[in-house]
């Protein structure tokens, strides 16, 4: 959705969720109540091409690399190039550097850890929270992520057991309010480690399975430890 159709939608109780166009906009987690940053922007026409092409085309893979302070090496991205080619390996390479770093710069904390995955099963269908402090997502081609402002939430239902559209009903009820990132977004989710504790934003995969549809998607958290 346009950045603008988007903004117009969202009310003023939607501070949760803030929609911009600059990567500096995520400083705006620091304010306890919003959880939710969605930045837009496009990948450049070569690039979607390539991805397109991997995700067509290439089997599943799941690479993980781990980053002290967003520093990331050459050794370190060469899977990167074997996977996705010279021009599309660098891309990413680039994003790597510049969203290890944010999150760093976010959390104040040294040791970062990213993926990057090419995906074709159903994961985290239903909507929930994660337990840490910050995760950058964004899917580079096939459907974004499913993100939800608090002003649709009953928060009472996350977790609950059963069906997953009847659960995901009975947390927001209200589908129109939901919003699904593009592809190319950066998606922020502060989780509820967040500093000194959050609610987490509410959040979902989209379905994947019996519809034909992948995604090439990057992730950027922790690696488990407090540094």
């Amino acid at each position: 959705m346009a950045l603008q159709a988007l903004r117009a939608q969202l009310q003023p109780r939607d501070r949760s969720l803030q929609i911009a166009d600059r990567l500096e906009a995520a400083e705006a987690l620091y304010d306890g109540d919003v959880d939710i940053v969605i930045v837009e922007r496009a990948v450049g026409a070569e690039f979607a091409e390539a991805a397109a092409r991997r995700c067509a085309y290439g089997p599943v893979f799941h690479l993980v690399f781990r980053a002290d302070s967003g520093v990331l090496e050459e050794a370190e991205l060469a899977p990167l190039y074997a996977q996705l080619g010279p021009n599309a390996g660098a891309y990413v390479a680039k994003d790597l550097r510049s969203l290890t770093a944010r999150w760093s710069k976010l959390t104040g904390r040294r040791h970062a850890r990213a993926t990057l995955s090419l995906v074709d099963v159903d994961k985290c269908r239903k909507l929930h929270f994660d337990h840490l402090d910050l995760r950058i997502l964004c899917t580079y081609e096939g459907p974004g992520t499913w993100v939800a402002p608090e002003r649709c939430l009953d928060r009472s239902a996350i977790g609950a057991r059963g069906e997953v559209a009847l659960i995901n009903k009975r947390i927001c009820r209200d589908d129109a309010a939901l919003h699904q990132a593009s592809a190319g977004d950066l998606v922020f989710l502060k989780g509820r480690a967040w500093q000194n504790g959050a609610r987490g934003a509410v959040h979902r995969s989209p379905a994947l399975e019996r519809t034909g549809k992948r995604r090439l998607l990057l992730t950027v958290d922790g690696m488990g430890c407090e540094c």
